[in-house]
């Protein structure tokens, strides 16, 4: 490939052995990933598989479906009645730990799964014949991570708006909850792929995986409530750890639908200023001119940023 780049560029790039060799290289790669998905894919819908899917997803739906017959039991309140109102906003942050503590306690599995195969030898096998880096890890996190958690995720969400009737479902915008969503378990997932290299065994990341979702899922929790508001200097553990970046902009339609002008929407997201992945963490004097829309876009900036910086050294020392 780099010969073929360097003749392409001493004959005014139109060296055809380049675009055959970039070609080959995209094909060998889409192949590869294809091969990769569709392994996952026969490991994850097998019986056993299938009944540990269901079970990750029945206990916090169960919980959801526990405290939506605790309301119907409750006595009735107007609308208009403050209880009514800090019951909504309760309801609302509950939805928000149990979504983060759920698809934190899926980055534990895999980490181990990832553990599980460097312990084994198996991922060093799979390179060895030929199996790209690049390709091995576009598989393993976009399905075997990602979609894994997402969709248990989306579970809850059906559950959370049909049966206990989430405010912040409801009447908040689908895409920017999917969005917020997908950024927390897109940041669970890099969390896990750099700690699982510490980590010898499949045990021990089990062990540490389980620990650090309980923690960081109670941190996050506990610590959105006194959060500087997006434009205001971040704390320094959002900055390491983009788990509390990304419940941020859950927390941000939460405090939406606290609001007077009421839940998210998608057109409130170009209402003030999107301020840079700098601003938003060092922060910046435009910081009184944001909305609660604008901030999530700037949360979400800052996040594809740091998802792209913790690849690099997944990248790096998977390749030592």
């Amino acid at each position: 490939l780099f010969q073929g780049a360097a003749g392409a560029e001493s004959t005014g790039g139109r060296h055809p052995s380049c675009h055959l060799a970039m070609l080959d290289c995209l094909w060998t790669y889409a192949v590869q990933t294809r091969a990769m998905a569709l392994a996952i894919g026969r490991m994850h819908t097998r019986p056993r598989s299938l009944i540990m899917h269901f079970l990750r997803a029945l206990a916090p739906s169960a919980f959801l479906a526990l405290l939506a017959w605790t309301r119907k039991t409750m006595k009735t309140k107007v609308p208009e009645d403050r209880d009514a109102v800090l019951e909504d906003q309760f309801i609302d942050g509950l939805f928000g730990f149990i979504v983060l503590s759920t698809i934190m306690m899926g980055m534990s599995f895999f980490m181990g799964r990832l553990a599980a195969e460097s312990e084994t030898g198996l991922r060093h096998v799979l390179h060895i014949s030929g199996l790209s880096r690049y390709a091995f890890w576009s598989a393993m996190a976009l399905l075997e991570g990602f979609l894994q958690g997402f969709l248990e995720a989306l579970v809850l969400m059906l559950v959370g708006g049909l049966a206990v009737n989430v405010r912040v479902i409801r009447e908040s915008s689908w895409v920017l909850m999917c969005l917020s969503i997908s950024l927390i378990t897109a940041s669970s997932i890099s969390t896990g792929c750099l700690l699982h290299m510490a980590c010898r065994s499949q045990r021990t990341a089990s062990i540490v995986g389980t620990t650090l979702a309980v923690v960081l899922s109670i941190w996050a929790a506990s610590f959105s409530v006194v959060s500087p508001a997006v434009g205001e200097k971040m704390p320094w553990w959002e900055l390491v750890c983009p788990v509390f970046a990304a419940y941020h902009t859950m927390w941000n339609l939460v405090q939406a639908c606290a609001a007077p002008e009421g839940c998210l929407a998608l057109s409130d997201t170009w209402q003030g200023p999107w301020l840079s992945p700098w601003e938003v963490a060092f922060g910046t004097t435009r910081y009184s001119d944001q909305t609660l829309g604008s901030g999530f876009m700037g949360l979400v900036g800052l996040l594809l940023l740091q998802f792209f910086l913790l690849s690099l050294p997944v990248l790096a020392i998977d390749m030592c």
